[in-house]
C-alpha cells in the first residue's frame, strides 16, 4: 500500500475542505514522495514536524522508489503536518497503532460516519469478500466526505482482483455517491511521482493498458442509504425489455411498487416511461409522498387501492414483502428479468 505525490496532493484537497479532519486509510500507506518533490509541492508545510522512517532501504526496493532511501516520511506524523489526524485499519497490527479490522466481515456500526475521508492506497484488491469491504468504505465516510481509491486496472495475480472502471461507477452511482475523477495511470507515470493521466470516457475500455496499470478514483459521498449491489450498467437495457414484454403481455396498466429506499426508486425509473400509471408506493415504515405518489403501509393499500392495482414491483435485493402475492395481486421483482 502506498501513495505518490500526486495522490498526496488529490487527498490534499479533501483537508482543505474540512476542519478538523479525520482520515482513515486501509491499511498503513507507505509515502512514495521526495524531499525535492516535497519541497516543490508542499512547500507551505513545515517538513520539520515529519518524522522519517528508518527503513527507506526496503521502501525503496519494495516499491521501486530510490528517492526513499535519502528520505522517507512517516505516514501519521505527515498527514499531521498537512492539518489531519490519519487513522489506519488493518487486520493485523503492523505498527501497533492500528485498528484491528477485518474488511471481510460486516463493519461494527461505532465506525459508521465517523470520518472525513477515506483512502484506499491499494488494499481492496486483497481482500476476498469485496463487496463487503466496498460497502463498509462507504459506511464508514461522513455525508459531503470523500473516498480515494488507488487500485489495480491490470496487474496479473498481484491481487485477488483488477478493477474495471464501471465497477466504481455503477457501485457509487447507484449508493448516493458521485464519482469526481475517474483515471488510469500506468506504472512509469506512477513511479514518476507527477503523473499526466489520460480520462476514462464515459468508463470505456482502454484500449492501450500498460502492464501494470492503476484506477486513480475520487469519490463524494451524497447521501446515507441502504447498500445496494448494482446490476451492471451494460445489462440495464435488456432488464427494462424484459418487464416491458411482461406488461405488454400480460396487459398491465396500473401498478404498486413496494418500498421507497433505493431499490424503489429504481423501480420507479425503470417503469417510468413504460406506458404504465404509478399508483402508490407500499412502505410500512413511512408516510407522505415519493415520487409525488402516496406512500401506504400494507393495510391501507389493501382497504383503499388493491382493486386498481395490477401488479406489485420490488426494486432489486428490495427486503420484506417475501410472499408471492398480496391480496392475490402477484408481487414481482426486477431481478424476475434479469
Amino acid at each position: 500500500m502506498a501513495l505518490n505525490c500526486t495522490e498526496l496532493l488529490i487527498i490534499r484537497k479533501f483537508i482543505k475542505k474540512k476542519h478538523d479532519c479525520k482520515i482513515v486509510s486501509l491499511g498503513y500507506p507507505d509515502l512514495l514522495i521526495g524531499k525535492e518533490q516535497f519541497l516543490t509541492f508542499f512547500s507551505d508545510i513545515d517538513i520539520s514536524i515529519i518524522k522519517e522512517r528508518s527503513d527507506g532501504i526496503e521502501i525503496a526496493k519494495n516499491h521501486s522508489f530510490e528517492e526513499a532511501k535519502n528520505w522517507s516520511p512517516e505516514s501519521i506524523s505527515f498527514f499531521e503536518a498537512l492539518g489531519a489526524e490519519l487513522i489506519v485499519i488493518d487486520y493485523h497490527p503492523w505498527t501497533g497503532e492500528e485498528i484491528i479490522l477485518d474488511l471481510n466481515q460486516p463493519l461494527p456500526s461505532k465506525y459508521y460516519e465517523k470520518f472525513d475521508a477515506v483512502i484506499d492506497p491499494g488494499t481492496t484488491e486483497h481482500v476476498f469478500n469485496v463487496a463487503q469491504a466496498m460497502s463498509s468504505i462507504l459506511l464508514m465516510v461522513k455525508v459531503g466526505g470523500y473516498i480515494y481509491h488507488q487500485t489495480p486496472l491490470f496487474h496479473i495475480n498481484h491481487g485477488f482482483y483488477n478493477f474495471s472502471p464501471i465497477f466504481y461507477a455503477n457501485f457509487y452511482e447507484g449508493n448516493g455517491a458521485k464519482i469526481i475523477e475517474l483515471k488510469k495511470m500506468s506504472i512509469e507515470s506512477y513511479k514518476n511521482g507527477l503523473l499526466k493521466r489520460p480520462n476514462l470516457n464515459k468508463y470505456e475500455v482502454v484500449q492501450d493498458i500498460q502492464f501494470p496499470s492503476a484506477n486513480s478514483v475520487v469519490v463524494k459521498k451524497l447521501k446515507s442509504q441502504p447498500i445496494f449491489y448494482p446490476i451492471q450498467s451494460s445489462y440495464r437495457d435488456f432488464d427494462r425489455s424484459g418487464l416491458q414484454n411482461y406488461i405488454q403481455r400480460k396487459k398491465i396498466k396500473n401498478i404498486a411498487i413496494f418500498g421507497t429506499s433505493n431499490a424503489g426508486e429504481i423501480a420507479y425509473k425503470m417503469c417510468k416511461d413504460l406506458g404504465v400509471q404509478l399508483v402508490c408506493f407500499i412502505d410500512d415504515y413511512k408516510e407522505g409522498t415519493f415520487f409525488e405518489k402516496p406512500i401506504v403501509d400494507r393495510e391501507n393499500f389493501t382497504k383503499k387501492y388493491s382493486k386498481d392495482v395490477d401488479v406489485i414491483l420490488k426494486g432489486p435485493y428490495q427486503k420484506g414483502l417475501d410472499d408471492k402475492k398480496l391480496n392475490d395481486i402477484n408481487i414481482l421483482s426486477l431481478l424476475d428479468f434479469y
